[in-house]
């Protein structure tokens, strides 16, 4: 839905906003996955549709979203076109999805009545068929965005007050080409005139899975380690033949009382170190326990990558930094992650957000993260996404001999440029530019100027001479600042913050922001404490 109106749904209540980070690379493996069942049960020749560099108009989001099939050869098999279409409905249906699909003579026809058909004209619903020398008649009720255009091709004709196919065809092409280019005649003679599109056919990937039948059930772990051991030799094989290795594996223990026990390993960089991989999963056998004996055992790689290669050195050194690259790195990533878990060991990614708390996302090192982690994590808003290390800071007030330390150490690290200046603004290569912790939620602060009460909203844009945080008041003996931030309107409701960076007189160095966007009314602000240098 649109962000105006998803915002104001989250503003009055009457929904619980649930906030994911989109991941472009989990829906493209979601569309392929869907593409070889497609091509296992409809048709081979499937492909996910190829995109332009820009987007097209009508399609906010620049990523495959279709697949295209040639289905010449196979109608037969289904009865008619009309069965073939039901077919893929119900299989669509199997994996919990709705599609709309379209059969024609060219693959911008079926591209453009997949996405902009009318009801009146489907068939059933959410499918159409043009029939044979029908394409014309079908496309000219359509908007112009259906012939996969760009946007300002869309817009220039919407100016010039063509919005239909039909409308778009009256006009003569050689005019069309000279005044708007030759991708939107080309786009066209796709659509309408059958010009043909090479397909680039989807291909599944190996099958990477052995299982062992066990001729006795058995929960002994020294023969589970011994099969599991074989069975990772086989995936190796296999793997290596191809020059790819694991990036992600699953053990299935079939029990002889349900349930099966499953669990999954995610690695750092694909391997095919048959040591490594086995010791990854034994160690996760060795923390689960047996509810009844194993009667097979079947181990799987969903993920795999190409092999990595690296040169290696012509005499060997005793030199830490020499021994801990490449694979040495990924071993200890994996091992890592296998014994505090995965969501344990991070990396940050930056982000292109103006906000502090959105400037980065926290990733798992090894691999992506799992569904039930990522739904765990569902019921907090993004900014609770923050470094680890920072999400288990609890403010609390400073006693005396922690001040007195911090403030020594604070004098004695300070920089001349910084006591010689009461206003200091941050510069991309100052080490003070942002605060060592930064908080998930900014914390509100109670204010107050000389002798005055404190406040929470206040309706006066003076920095504060004294703060009250965690029960302890704080006066501000200097400042640096204001450094605006703000964030664009097609990002929603408009933030706008002023951030100070203050001491105080108990030692604190803290990063302050007056709340510009009050959300009471114009004229009353919050100050709010974002993070500490010290």
């Amino acid at each position: 839905m649109p962000i105006a109106q998803a915002s104001e749904l989250v503003q009055s209540g009457r929904v619980k906003p649930w906030l994911l980070p989109h991941d472009i690379d989990a829906d493209d493996r979601a569309l392929r996955q869907i593409a070889w069942k497609v091509q296992q049960q409809i048709t081979p020749l499937v492909e996910t549709e190829t995109l332009d560099k820009k987007s097209w108009a009508g399609c906010p989001r620049h990523q495959r979203e279709s697949l295209i099939g040639e289905i010449g050869g196979v109608t037969h098999l289904f009865g008619s076109e009309s069965g073939l279409l039901q077919a893929t409905y119900q299989l669509l249906q199997r994996l919990g999805l709705i599609g709309r699909i379209a059969i024609a003579d060219s693959l911008g026809a079926a591209w453009a009545l997949a996405h902009f058909g009318s009801t009146e004209a489907a068939i059933n619903p959410g499918q159409w068929i043009i029939p044979i020398d029908a394409t014309r008649a079908m496309l000219e009720p359509l908007p112009v965005e259906s012939l996969r255009l760009d946007a300002p091709t869309a817009e220039t004709l919407a100016r010039l007050g063509v919005t239909r196919v039909g409308e778009l065809l009256e006009l003569p092409r050689n005019g069309l080409a000279a005044r708007l280019g030759r991708g939107l005649v080309r786009r066209i003679e796709q659509a309408v005139d059958g010009q043909q599109e090479p397909l680039s056919v989807e291909t599944a990937p190996a099958e990477d899975r052995e299982t062992w039948e066990l001729e006795y059930p058995t929960s002994d772990q020294a023969i589970l380690a011994d099969r599991i051991r074989r069975l990772i030799k086989k995936i190796r094989t296999g793997l290596a033949a191809r020059q790819r290795g694991a990036i992600r594996m699953t053990c299935r223990l079939d029990l002889a009382v349900p349930p099966s026990l499953f669990f999954e390993v995610g690695l750092f960089a694909p391997t095919v170190d048959e040591e490594h991989l086995t010791s990854l999963i034994l160690h996760h056998l060795e923390n689960r326990r047996l509810t009844s004996d194993v009667k097979r055992v079947t181990i799987e790689v969903p993920l795999s990558d190409s092999l990595r290669t690296a040169q290696t050195a012509l005499f060997e050194t005793d030199s830490s930094a020499a021994k801990l690259s490449g694979s040495a790195i990924s071993r200890l990533v994996d091992s890592l992650s296998g014994r505090l878990g995965r969501e344990a060991v991070t990396r940050v990614d930056l982000q292109d957000d103006p906000l502090p708390e959105n400037a980065y996302r926290v990733r798992p090192m090894a691999g992506n993260p799992m569904a039930g982690n990522a739904r765990k994590r569902s019921n907090r808003s993004r900014h609770a996404q923050s470094n680890s290390s920072c999400q288990s800071i609890s403010p609390s007030p400073p006693s005396a001999a922690e001040s007195r330390a911090a403030e020594s150490r604070a004098a004695a690290r300070q920089p001349d440029s910084i006591r010689d200046h009461a206003i200091h603004l941050p510069s991309p290569d100052d080490a003070m530019r942002r605060p060592l912790c930064l908080f998930s939620d900014p914390v509100p602060l109670s204010v107050a100027w000389h002798e005055g009460s404190f406040q929470k909203v206040v309706t006066t844009q003076q920095l504060p001479q004294r703060i009250r945080f965690a029960g302890v008041v704080h006066t501000v003996t200097r400042h640096w600042g204001p450094e605006r931030i703000e964030t664009g309107w097609w990002k929603g409701p408009t933030v706008r913050r002023e951030y100070y960076r203050i001491e105080t007189d108990r030692g604190c160095w803290w990063w302050v922001f007056r709340n510009l966007d009050a959300p009471n009314s114009r004229g009353r602000y919050r100050w709010m404490l974002h993070g500490r240098f010290d």
